[in-house]
C-alpha cells in the first residue's frame, strides 16, 4: 500500500514537472470560470483613490470612493456608500438606493428564459475572452516564487504579433507582463503587466501611453475563492479635456462576506 502511495505520488509530480506554461495558463483560465461563479456568493468592500497631476507634478484633482459591491441578477452591482472620508449625504444616499432598487427590479422582471439565454451569453463571451488570452500569448516559465506564502508559477506573457484579438480582448494585445499563477490550486495569485502601446478608450476620448502599469493582487477568502485585494494602475494620459497627465489609480478590496440570511436582509435593506 505505502509502495502504491508514493508510486501516485511520484507519478503526480512527474506530471506537474511536464506541464508547459503555455498549459499551466490554461488550467487557470479553465478554474477562473468556476471562481467567478463562486464570487457570486460574496459581497465585499471597495476603496478607490485616484490622483491626477499635472506633468511637472502640480496636482489637479484626486478623488477618494467606498462602494460596496454584490451581485443582482449574476451581474455585480457598486453601491456608493463613501465619498472623500466622508458618508453620503441623504439625498445621495437615497439616490444610490433608487439605483440599487431599478437594477433589481430590472432582473426580476425576466422571465426564466431571458435569464437563461442573458447569462448563457456572458458565459459565452467570458469564455471567448480567456480563450483569446490562452491563445494569443507565447508563455515562458521564468522561475517559481511564493505570493503570500503560497508557491506559485511566475509566467511571462508576450502577445503573438498578429493574432486576431476580438471584442474587449483587443486591448490584451497591447500588454505584456508576468503572472503568479498558484501550484496547488492554479488559480491566478498576482498579475504585473506593461502596456507596449497607446491604450485608447471612451471612444477615443482618453489616450493611455506606453509604459502603462497595471499591478493586481488576489487572496484567497475562506480557502474557497480567489478575490483581488489590491490593483494599482499608472499611467501617463491624454483626454479631450486636459492636455496630459499623471494618472494615478489604487483599488483596495476588504470586508469579504459570503451570502446569508442576514446579510441579503441587510443589503435589500439599504
Amino acid at each position: 500500500m505505502r509502495l502504491l502511495l508514493v508510486l501516485c505520488t511520484l507519478s503526480s509530480w512527474a506530471l506537474t514537472a511536464e506541464l508547459s506554461p503555455a498549459e499551466i495558463v490554461r488550467r487557470a483560465t479553465e478554474r477562473e470560470s468556476q471562481n467567478a461563479k463562486l464570487r457570486q456568493q460574496y459581497t465585499y468592500r471597495e476603496s478607490i483613490w485616484e490622483r491626477i497631476a499635472k506633468t511637472n507634478g502640480t496636482l489637479r484633482s484626486e478623488e477618494r470612493k467606498v462602494h460596496d459591491v454584490f451581485f443582482i441578477g449574476g451581474q455585480e452591482f457598486r453601491k456608493l456608500v463613501e465619498k472623500d472620508g466622508q458618508p453620503l449625504s441623504d439625498r445621495e444616499a437615497a439616490k444610490e438606493k433608487q439605483r440599487m432598487e431599478r437594477e433589481i427590479a430590472k432582473y426580476k422582471g425576466e422571465s426564466r428564459s431571458e435569464t437563461e439565454k442573458r447569462l448563457a451569453k456572458e458565459r459565452r463571451e467570458e469564455q471567448e475572452f480567456r480563450d483569446q488570452f490562452a491563445n494569443g500569448f507565447t508563455f515562458r516559465l521564468v522561475g517559481q516564487e511564493p505570493v503570500a506564502g503560497r508557491p506559485c508559477y511566475r509566467i511571462h506573457a508576450e502577445p503573438k504579433p498578429g493574432y486576431p484579438m476580438k471584442g474587449d480582448a483587443k486591448i490584451l494585445s497591447k500588454l505584456k507582463g508576468d503572472l503568479w499563477i498558484d501550484k496547488e490550486q492554479y488559480h491566478w495569485a498576482r498579475v504585473e503587466a506593461e502596456s507596449i502601446d497607446t491604450i485608447t478608450a471612451l471612444g477615443g476620448l482618453l489616450r493611455l501611453s506606453k509604459g502603462t502599469t497595471v499591478k493586481v493582487g488576489r487572496t484567497l477568502v475562506n480557502n474557497e475563492v480567489w478575490f483581488p485585494d489590491r490593483i494599482r494602475v499608472e499611467a501617463n494620459a491624454r483626454a479631450a479635456f486636459f492636455i496630459r497627465a499623471a494618472v494615478e489609480m489604487e483599488m483596495l478590496f476588504s470586508a469579504f462576506r459570503k451570502y446569508t440570511v442576514d446579510s441579503t436582509i441587510t443589503l435589500a435593506g439599504q
